[in-house]
C-alpha cells in the first residue's frame, strides 16, 4: 500500500497556494530591486553623482585608491600566510585568528575611509546644489519679472531720445522712483555658507562669486537711483545710474551663466536656466552696445562678446529644441523666446526657428 503524503491527498489547493505566495514575493522583491535601482541610477541620485559627478573627482581617485589597495592588501597576507610557517609567532595565537584580525583591521581601516568619502562627497554636491538653486532662482526671478526691460523703458523715458545719443528732453514726464529699501535677504544661501565655497574648484568660486558682487552692486545702483528725486535736473544723473545698473545686471547674469555651466550637470535643467539667463543678458548686452562706442572701454570690452553669443545661442538654441522628452519642454518653451529676441537684435547670423516634435 502506498502511502500518499497529507498535503498531497487534497486537490492540489495548498501547493496552488504556496505557488501563488512564492509569485507574489517574487514579484514584490522585482519590484523593490526596480524601485531601488530606478532612485539610485537616476541623474539626480547622490550615489550616481558621487561615481561620475566632475565635482568630485578627487574624492572618486581616492575611493578607487582604496580599493585597490585593500584588494592589495588582502592579497599580500593571504600569500604570505602560505609562504610563513604555520607555527603561531605568539603564544595563545593561532594563525585562523592572525588571519581574522588582519582582516578586520584592514576591512575596518578601508570602510573608514570609504565612508568618509561618501559624506565629503554627500556635503560638497550639497553645496553645488545649494548654490545653483538660489542663482537659478534669482535669474528666474529676473526674467520673469522683466528687469531688463523694465529698466529700459525707464531709461526711454528719462532721455526722451535713443539710448546712443544719451541726450535728455526737459520736457518728458518726470520719473519719482523713491528711496529704495530692501527689506529682505535675497541672498541666503551665500550669506550662510559663504565658507563652503572654498572646497569647490577655482573656476566655480570665481563665477559665483562675480555674480553675487555683481547682484549686489546692481541693487547699489538702485539704491543711489532712488535717493535722486523727482527733480527734472537730475534725469542725466538718473539716467547714467540706470546704464550703470544695467550694465551690472548684465555682469550679473553673464557671471551666473557661467556659473549654471559649472554647477549643474543635469543637462534639461541646466540648458533651462542658461537660456533662462540668456532672455536677460542678450537684452541687457543689446542696449548696452548703444550706450557705448568703441572709444570707451566699456564698448571695447562688450563688442568682444559678440561672436560667443552668435556661436553659443544658435548651438544652445538647437541643442534645446532637438531634444525629446518632456524633462526638455521647460527649456523649449523658455528657447522660443530666446530665439525670437536674439534675431530681433543685430546679430550677424540669424536662428533658423525650430518646434519641438513632442511624443
Amino acid at each position: 500500500m502506498t502511502i500518499v503524503p497529507f498535503e498531497n491527498q487534497h486537490t492540489g489547493i495548498e501547493p496552488a497556494r504556496r505557488e501563488t505566495s512564492a509569485g507574489g514575493a517574487r514579484s514584490w522583491i522585482a519590484r523593490v530591486g526596480h524601485s531601488i535601482a530606478d532612485r539610485m541610477w537616476r541623474q539626480s541620485s547622490t550615489f550616481r553623482r558621487l561615481i561620475f559627478s566632475r565635482h568630485v573627482l578627487d574624492l572618486q581617485v581616492i575611493f578607487v585608491g582604496t580599493l585597490v589597495a585593500t584588494a592589495v592588501m588582502l592579497w599580500w597576507g593571504w600569500h604570505l600566510r602560505s609562504i610563513v610557517p604555520t607555527s603561531p609567532p605568539n603564544a595563545g595565537s593561532t594563525p585562523v585568528e592572525i588571519d581574522k584580525q588582519f582582516v578586520g583591521a584592514v576591512l575596518l581601516i578601508c570602510g573608514t575611509i570609504l565612508a568618509w568619502v561618501y559624506q565629503t562627497g554627500s556635503k560638497r554636491l550639497g553645496v553645488v546644489d545649494l548654490f545653483a538653486c538660489e542663482i537659478v532662482t534669482l535669474c528666474r526671478v529676473g526674467t520673469i519679472m522683466d528687469v531688463v526691460p523694465r529698466l529700459k523703458r525707464v531709461f526711454e523715458g528719462l532721455s526722451g531720445q535713443s539710448a546712443s545719443e544719451m541726450q535728455l528732453n526737459a520736457s518728458r514726464q518726470n520719473h519719482a522712483f523713491g528711496r529704495f529699501t530692501s527689506e529682505e535677504d535675497y541672498f541666503p544661501v551665500f550669506q550662510q555658507n559663504n565658507r563652503d565655497l572654498q572646497i569647490l574648484e577655482a573656476d566655480v568660486v570665481i563665477n559665483v562669486t562675480a555674480f553675487y558682487t555683481y547682484m549686489k552692486s546692481f541693487r547699489d545702483q538702485l539704491r543711489s537711483l532712488g535717493e535722486l528725486g523727482s527733480e527734472a535736473s537730475s534725469n542725466g544723473r538718473k539716467c547714467i545710474v540706470l546704464v550703470n545698473a544695467i550694465y551690472m545686471l548684465f555682469l550679473g547674469y553673464e557671471s551666473a551663466r557661467q556659473s549654471i555651466e559649472e554647477l549643474m550637470e543635469y543637462e534639461p535643467a541646466q540648458a533651462e536656466a542658461m537660456v533662462t539667463c540668456l532672455v536677460s543678458e542678450i537684452a541687457a548686452y543689446r542696449f548696452l552696445t548703444k550706450c557705448f562706442d568703441q572709444d570707451d572701454i566699456r564698448g571695447r570690452r562688450l563688442s568682444l562678446r559678440e561672436k560667443e553669443y552668435s556661436k553659443l545661442v544658435p548651438r544652445l538654441y538647437d541643442t534645446v529644441m532637438k531634444m525629446k522628452g518632456a524633462e526638455w519642454e521647460n527649456a523649449q518653451a523658455t528657447a522660443v523666446d530666446l530665439e525670437r529676441l536674439y534675431n530681433s537684435s543685430d546679430f550677424a547670423d540669424k536662428i533658423i526657428a525650430l518646434r519641438s516634435d513632442k511624443r
